[in-house]
């Protein structure tokens, strides 16, 4: 029973997110302003011979997947926060549906609005670049062909709807710091640096690969699009029993979170 109310708030949050017409156009502006950016700074970078590892396709398709992520995810930290000034949570506790999965799944729904839309456009716009980029007899297919495309798209969900459990997380602080945007400041730097946003980690330090090994944030955004464009099947199992491991940490962290966050409510309260 619980479960057709979830589903129907994530229809729900699906329906106002469509409507949201602007705003999606706003996405999808931002979305195409990158690819084509990025299609003309690469192609002027392998002019003069500096890409090696990776060719243009390649890393227009990484960056198509990455941010196809980054944009899906919606401001869920910044609901939660509303509710947490406003007061309205306290209210919202008394349901006989859990506060923070209602939330989660309201966040499900916007999200995958935002992939389908974003995914169909993305994705069109990348094929048309490389293709041009490389000639009309090439493939538009990133190197590793349409399996390990199709195979990054649905790690690439996963991975979105991981981000979306840290970010239900992010919010659940404001029961602490009252103001959650240094929190969120903080973890998008550490995204951009650690996760490998623009480029595959493949083209970072050692140093730098190590430290982000260490942290949630090469499955959030590398992990995806390094497997779309190809990747060993050692790289892909690995990259995918990290990511089962850190949704699992994730779940069980948010939800210590919560609880900690009602015990603070009735505390203050009382």
């Amino acid at each position: 029973m619980k479960l057709k109310k979830y589903l129907a708030a994530m229809s729900i949050a699906a329906a106002e997110a469509n409507a949201a017409r602007a705003a999606l156009v706003g996405q999808l502006a931002f979305y195409a302003l990158l690819l084509l950016l990025y299609a003309r700074i690469w192609q002027l970078i392998a002019q003069k011979g500096a890409l090696v590892a990776f060719g243009r396709g390649d890393l227009l398709w990484y960056l198509a997947i990455t941010e196809w992520i980054a944009l899906s995810v919606p401001p869920l930290h910044l609901e939660i926060e509303r509710d947490v000034r406003s007061g309205n949570i306290a209210y919202a506790l008394l349901r006989p549906i859990s506060y923070l999965w209602l939330r989660f799944c309201e966040g499900l729904g916007t999200m995958f609005l935002r992939m389908l839309m974003l995914g169909v456009f993305g994705f069109g716009l990348c094929a048309i670049l490389t293709r041009s980029a490389a000639g009309a007899n090439a493939s538009a297919w990133p190197s590793g062909g349409p399996l390990a495309l199709l195979c990054g798209m649905l790690t690439a969900v996963v991975a979105a709807a991981l981000n979306l459990v840290f970010r239900a997380m992010i919010g659940l602080s404001a029961f602490f710091v009252q103001d959650t945007s240094p929190v969120s400041w903080v973890w998008q730097k550490l995204s951009f640096v650690f996760g490998g946003l623009m480029f595959p980690l493949d083209m970072y330090p050692d140093s730098l690969q190590s430290i982000a090994a260490a942290t949630p944030f090469p499955s959030l955004l590398y992990a995806p699009g390094r497997i779309a464009i190809g990747a060993e099947p050692a790289f892909v199992w690995h990259a995918l029993a990290t990511l089962a491991a850190w949704s699992i940490v994730s779940v069980l962290c948010v939800h210590f979170a919560f609880r900690r966050a009602q015990r603070a409510l009735e505390i203050n309260g009382g």
